[in-house]
């Protein structure tokens, strides 16, 4: 997607000073007449409360005295703060009158870093569901215990855990079990395993794992899931556990993967997680699964809010052109994303691309958005509410339209970022090495004419002097990539030269993980 063209600085939080952009009011209905605003109707909620341009004086010509839109950048954006903080703006505080015009719906709602007392204790309800598969003998079963043993370890007392061990099928090893001085040692003897064989199963381990937590409810509830190979017994496909990780989203539960060594589907385990609201870890040594865990551990305990869902309420008239990279759910001019739970410093993003027919000049309503949550930084969790709205305005003259907004920006070009290096990662794997290093370049070449961009405008003075850069991190990351691939091509035309030098035997060589394994576990820190 080119769009170094259209760069422009947006400013978070105008919109948190003005009373016109953001209310606490109730959302209008959905189905509101779509003439209403043109009507001029109070009755529609979405219509944002604006001063009217002056009417042009007598003396002006002809030309000047035309009517002219005002156009307020503060209506495009809003800040909404509680236990969560909401951030929504438009890609254009202003558009063009005479045609449809598309535009970008972002909003991004994100949790307060860990500060002391942030969380409230909130019981952990946790179930471990670990491959015990033929592949996982040796070390990997034993670090996978280690590692399972220590997070048990570190559990709170109140905390509820139960452990399965899944080959071909599921078997409970630990029923939920809450945690107190006298069950933990209890707990922690159950936990062994006999030698690993059979198949893999991953809706085995996610059905008994749901079972296992429905026991149980009032705390956070996460499944961990770890494997080192691919579903090939039960539901295999990648819709099918996509579905079962939404039937898991459903029931409040959020399942994290955890995928051991070069051989694990990362389209499976990433699906599960993305759709569940969960995450995903990726361990190429066995030894590296402690830290994980204990990382997975971190972010339940400082869990701010769970059951966070964000709606969308379009203005009449307003098509939904593409959704980005979120399950999204559609009812009539109603967008629903549920988001599961918040830890400290943990940011989710929502991203829509929009279309608007054409119309007056002036103010034009985009969207309602509301984010509702249950807020657990106090003793007693309580329900949490914040609220906004957004509009653009439509102007004549196409010099009074806004280039798209940095920030906006800035999140379509982490998403093609993402796209190139997946991409590539994955041509790479098939063996198309020049069109893999090609997409990357691509990007590179977009991303650099949008850095240049940004900073000649900060130059002029357009933007403010210590405004970020709307595609920060994104050079350092596209970099890595292709040095990735460079040295992964390397390293493959080395191998060739000795095995025909060896007469065609293939030497023997440690299996690699995937190029795509590699590129998009560096993407990790970059979100």
């Amino acid at each position: 997607m080119k769009l170094a063209s259209v760069l422009a600085l947006g400013i978070f939080g105008m919109a948190a000073t003005s009373a016109t952009v953001w209310t606490l009011t109730e959302p209008g209905p959905v189905a509101a007449d779509a003439h209403a605003v043109e009507r001029g109707s109070e009755a529609s909620a979405l219509t944002p409360r604006v001063a009217q341009a002056p009417e042009a004086a007598a003396t002006l010509s002809p030309a000047e005295a035309e009517p002219r839109a005002t156009v307020d950048p503060a209506l495009a954006t809003f800040h909404a703060e509680g236990a969560l903080s909401v951030d929504g703006r438009l890609g254009h505080s202003a558009l063009l009158a005479s045609a449809p015009e598309q535009t970008f719906l972002f909003i991004d709602i994100g949790a307060p870093e860990s500060a002391p007392g942030s969380a409230a204790r909130t019981p952990v309800e946790l179930a471990l569901a670990i491959d015990h598969s033929g592949s996982m003998r040796g070390d990997r079963q034993n670090n996978a215990l280690a590692a399972a043993r220590g997070m048990i370890n570190r559990l709170r007392d109140g905390d509820s855990v139960s452990v399965l061990a899944f080959n071909g099928r599921a078997d409970v090893l630990v029923q939920p079990t809450v945690i107190t001085p006298a069950t933990r040692a209890r707990v922690l003897n159950q936990l062994r395993f006999v030698p690993s064989k059979g198949h893999t199963c991953l809706s085995c381990s996610i059905d008994t794992g749901l079972e296992l937590l429905a026991r149980r409810r009032g705390g956070i509830d996460r499944l961990l899931l770890l494997t080192d190979g691919e579903a090939n017994r039960g539901s295999t496909a990648v819709h099918e556990l996509r579905s079962l990780a939404a039937r898991a989203r459903a029931a409040g539960v959020s399942i994290s993967t955890l995928g051991v060594d070069a051989d694990y589907n990362e389209d499976a385990l990433t699906a599960i997680s993305k759709e569940s609201n969960g995450r995903h870890y990726f361990v190429e040594r066995p030894s590296q699964l402690t830290p994980m865990f204990e990382a997975e551990l971190g972010s339940l305990v400082e869990t701010v809010a769970r059951d966070a869902v964000l709606s969308v309420d379009l203005a009449p008239g307003v098509e939904i052109v593409e959704i980005y990279d979120r399950s999204v759910h559609r009812a009539g001019a109603r967008l629903s994303a549920p988001l599961g739970t918040f830890s400290a410093g943990d940011r989710k993003t929502l991203l829509v691309k929009v279309q608007l027919p054409p119309g007056g000049l002036g103010p034009r309503p985009v969207a309602e958005v509301a984010l509702q949550y249950k807020d657990l930084t106090h003793k007693a969790a309580h329900n949490g509410e914040l609220r906004g709205a957004l509009a653009t305005t439509f102007v004549e003259r196409a010099g009074d339209a806004t280039p798209l907004d940095a920030h906006v920006l800035g999140r379509i070009t982490r998403n093609e970022t993402v796209r190139a290096l997946d991409s590539a990662g994955s041509q790479f794997d098939r063996g198309e090495v020049q069109t893999a290093r090609d997409a990357i370049q691509r990007q590179l070449a977009t991303v650099r004419e949008q850095e240049t961009l940004h900073q000649q405008r900060a130059s002029a003075g357009e933007v403010e002097p210590d405004a970020p850069s709307p595609v920060a991190g994104q050079l350092e990351v596209l970099e890595k990539g292709l040095k990735d691939l460079e040295e992964r091509h390397a390293d493959e035309q080395r191998e060739e030269a000795e095995r025909r030098r060896s007469g065609g035997k293939k030497p023997a060589t440690k299996k690699k993980r995937t190029l795509r394994k590699q590129m998009m576990h560096t993407l990790d820190p970059f979100g």
